[in-house]
């Protein structure tokens, strides 16, 4: 009814960020010392405000409908409780991505956590906004907030998803018998879509909030750790500081015998607290993780099972630099094969999602994976606009010069490489395609394509650049991406009359805008299964022609193969990863538990 109050209270807010200011602000307005203010004052005060902002701001504060504010009113105009600061927050934060993003501003340490001086640092929040913050999201009172707690109070869809998946889950064994129920196609991960269609009766929304939580690495799924961390989130971090003391399974071992004074395998609190280096806290997160039976002791099984359970961490870089010539190349992996990623106008150093997606290609497929830094010493800040940027890096007779003389007997002769392919993101698959014409390179991968809007910035000729390719090559354009690398664009038909055409693929991704890969939000189911399909489809179409003379059979591990329930034999068939073990270790553990 009074649109223009959320504004009136913001612009008088900014400025008076606590209550001894408001009371100050009072007795300026109050002209006449009478205790109150009427719209008169308020209108003609030192702050001017419209007859609209006026009428607005006393509908909401003049509780007894006397046409005056008097000090307890205006203080609760100005000074709402927490809650009311969190709701009007909330409306500011409509999805779990501008929240994140919210988080990522403040986290400037990158440490997961964030402190009240941090948020005041960012200017998104103002005094009041961050008090209601810590108020609300600070659970243990330690002066800061992580993701999980920040998210709750701005998007506190999160906490009933959280409470809706925890409620069954008890310790470290429920939470991985959950997992591996969950994991239906037993690859050690969580996707989006297997938590959708697990019978948990999730939203859209919640498992959004989940993976927001839980993807503490941003690779768009969940594994082991992170989901335990999820499901038991105070006890893994107390465990994670615990378990760092044990360098093998031998050491846990003989510090659970340590404790076990009487020799009976098993551990009370009481005995745990008397004679081990942990304090009530440690002893709390122990119990709360490893008693699966709730009998009040833990036996050794148990105690390894809990120290074994890793804290998730942030994604690190798996491979290293090493400089070729004088150009620095991120390097991954080993074996015979290598495909050369060229990356995206951004950079070499960019701080997109380029070297995780490189590093899993290489842990995936086990090839050598290299990024050579196309740029230099170069800065897109440095750049006007977008197109002068494109002019001043689209050099091919200098990368030209570095892929023959340099990058090409680097990999050759003191890497060993036997095959390669190349695979461009973006402006990258521009170098990935010129690269092409050269007959060392066997197949090319292009994602998101920037192929005709850097040809045109270089000045040359896009027909001659398409003809000179020599390999088949995968296509893969988002819905804004020039349809000359569309299915029945330009590149299209050119390969379709080559010799390799019918080895082409030209494939349109009509619901994924151009940066889904790199920079998407990888909570949002649709990106997250998107970048998982690119991905899988990338290695499938490399794997085809990435091949050299002499390469060994491919080895196929025998797996164990379904059997019928009459014929099934426990012994011969215990597995971490068949649903039908699991099923019957669980149940026992539970049958176990009950008779004792």
């Amino acid at each position: 009814m009074y649109p223009a109050a959320g504004e009136a209270l913001a612009k008088l807010c900014k400025n008076y960020p606590n209550i001894d200011e408001v009371e100050l602000l009072f007795r300026k307005l109050d002209f006449d010392n009478d205790g109150s203010i009427t719209k008169t004052e308020l209108s003609e005060g030192s702050i001017r405000f419209t007859p609209q902002e006026v009428e607005a701001i006393f509908a909401l504060g003049d509780i007894n409908d006397d046409g005056a504010l008097d000090l307890e009113e205006f203080i609760g105009v100005m000074y709402p409780s927490a809650a009311t600061v969190a709701g009007r927050l909330r409306g500011q934060y409509t999805d779990i991505n501008s929240v994140k993003k919210a988080f990522a501003k403040i986290d400037l340490d990158g440490d997961g956590k964030v402190t009240k001086e941090e948020v005041a640092k960012t200017d998104l929040f103002n005094n009041q906004e961050i008090d209601a913050l810590f108020f609300l999201g600070d659970s243990n009172n330690d002066g800061e907030i992580d993701l999980e707690e920040f998210i709750g109070v701005l998007y506190p869809v999160v906490a009933a998803a959280l409470a809706k998946m925890t409620k069954d889950v008890q310790s470290v064994d429920d939470a991985r018998y959950l997992f591996k129920q969950l994991d239906h196609d037993g690859d050690g991960l969580l996707s989006q879509e297997e938590l959708r269609k697990s019978g948990c009766k999730f939203s859209a929304k919640e498992i959004e909030a989940l993976f927001a939580v839980g993807d503490v690495n941003g690779d768009g799924e969940i594994d082991i750790n992170e989901f335990i961390n999820v499901m038991c989130p105070g006890a893994t971090t107390v465990i994670a500081r615990i378990s760092a003391q044990f360098k093998c399974l031998e050491d846990i071992q003989e510090e659970f015998k340590k404790m076990d004074l009487d020799g009976d395998g098993q551990i009370t609190r009481e005995e745990m607290m008397e004679y081990s280096a942990l304090n009530q806290q440690e002893v709390n997160a122990v119990f709360d993780l490893g008693d699966t039976d709730r009998d009040g002791s833990i036996d050794l099984n148990e105690f390894v099972g809990v120290m074994q359970t890793s804290a998730p961490v942030p994604y690190t870089e798996s491979g290293t630099i090493v400089t070729v010539g004088e150009t620095d190349v991120y390097l991954v992996g080993s074996g015979a094969k290598c495909v050369i990623w060229c990356h995206d106008m951004k950079g070499f150093n960019s701080d997109d999602r380029t070297r995780q997606l490189v590093d899993k290609l290489a842990e995936t497929t086990g090839w050598v994976i290299a990024v050579p830094n196309f740029l230099g010493g170069k800065k897109i800040e440095e750049s006007a606009d977008e197109y002068s940027w494109l002019s001043s890096i689209t050099d091919w007779n200098t990368i030209r010069d570095f892929w023959v003389e340099r990058l090409l007997p680097y990999l050759r002769d003191d890497l060993g490489i036997k095959a390669i392919g190349v695979l461009g993101t973006g402006w990258g698959s521009y170098v990935a395609t010129r690269m092409s014409s050269y007959e060392e390179i066997l197949a090319c991968v292009n994602i998101q394509p920037l192929i005709s809007s850097a040809v045109e910035a270089a000045k040359e000729d896009l027909y001659e650049v398409y003809e000179d390719v020599r390999c088949p090559t995968l296509m893969m354009a988002c819905r804004n991406n020039c349809p000359n690398e569309k299915p029945g664009g330009l590149a299209n038909n050119i390969y379709n009359s080559c010799s390799f055409g019918k080895k082409c693929e030209f494939v349109e991704l009509q619901d994924m805008m151009h940066g889904f890969l790199l920079e998407g939000e990888r909570s949002v189911e649709a990106i997250a299964v998107q970048s998982r399909m690119s991905m899988k489809k990338t290695a499938e179409f490399l794997g085809k022609f990435l091949h050299y003379h002499g390469e060994p059979e491919p080895v196929v591990e025998a797996c164990c193969g379904e059997k019928g329930i009459d014929d099934f034999d426990l012994k011969t068939h215990s597995s971490d990863c068949c649903k039908t073990c699991l099923e019957i270790k669980h149940q026992a553990n539970k049958a176990a538990s009950r008779c004792m």
